[in-house]
């Protein structure tokens, strides 16, 4: 799996170039992006290139909040039309995509309405809570209730677009309480390159070495196992949810989640067929439309 975020993905001109050879390779490929640069035509070539997985962050259901937590005037705007897009465009056969909300002081309890939007645009939905490494603060920490985790744990049974698994749900509140977390496998299952070649264990650590100079093998080296060991822990989508599969129960709610996305995008995709149909068929004579 190659997942490629940011900064702004989409601001590089050369992206479906390099998820195509990424694709061609074999991997399966992921986009996160903030939506600003999307269009209707460049989801039509990404996922022409290969691309398996496009999300949207979305901070609030409100304009407003939305766009000041992004600094970008109208994006809120933007990631509707974009979800939209994915809806009509992307989500076919095996792929997921939608809304990417990461839980904050400011929106934790919003999560419910977002989770509504994804559910009414017809598209997916995944959750991460913030983490303080990438912006030296934990002002924006949420303060997430058990109670208030197990519910969207037990919705994941009932909404079919919430593709975040039980199991890592359930880990939220560990993380939050600052309760001992799994073993991390930055460096090991998972590591970072960022623009400029650089390696890293995970992508809030050290460079230790460069993939044009160094072999992977520097991942595992001393300076990666103490920067990994330095991290007091998070809860991302790449490492918990990521890490699900190293156990049984984890495993069988993946294999479960692929079929959810599958009957899911069949089931929309025969829906838009039919809509498409009734289009072109037009008005009766009576005036209704088939």
């Amino acid at each position: 799996m190659i997942n490629f975020t940011g900064g702004e993905p989409t601001l590089r001109s050369d992206l479906e170039e390099i998820v195509a050879q990424a694709s061609a390779l074999g991997f399966w490929t992921s986009i996160v992006t903030n939506g600003s640069t999307l269009t209707q035509d460049r989801i039509r070539r990404l996922k022409g290139s290969g691309l398996d997985n496009l999300f949207i962050s979305l901070d609030s259901p409100e304009p407003e909040k939305h766009d000041a937590s992004r600094c970008i005037p109208g994006l809120h705007q933007k990631v509707m039309q974009g979800l939209q897009w994915l809806h009509e465009e992307f989500l076919t056969g095996h792929r997921t995509g939608g809304i990417f909300c990461v839980l904050t002081a400011n929106n934790a309890e919003d999560i419910f309405r977002v989770l509504q939007i994804a559910e009414q645009a017809g598209v997916f939905a995944i959750v991460q809570p913030y983490h303080g490494a990438k912006t030296g603060s934990d002002c924006l920490s949420p303060s997430l209730t058990d109670s208030l985790v197990d519910v969207l744990a037990k919705l994941r049974h009932q909404n079919p677009c919430l593709l975040s698994t039980q199991s890592y749900l359930k880990g939220i509140s560990s993380f939050l309480g600052h309760q001992e977390l799994p073993r991390c496998n930055a460096g090991t299952k998972y590591f970072s390159i960022d623009p400029f070649g650089f390696l890293h264990p995970c992508v809030d650590s050290p460079a230790v070495g460069h993939v044009l100079r160094d072999d992977l093998s520097v991942l595992r080296g001393p300076a990666a196992t103490k920067a990994v060991a330095a991290c007091r822990g998070c809860w991302y989508c790449f490492r918990g949810e990521a890490d699900t599969t190293l156990r049984l129960r984890g495993y069988l709610e993946k294999v479960s989640t692929v079929g959810r996305v599958l009957k899911t995008n069949i089931t929309r995709s025969k829906g838009r067929e039919r809509l498409r149909c009734g289009e072109a068929l037009g008005p009766t004579s009576g005036g209704s439309v088939i």
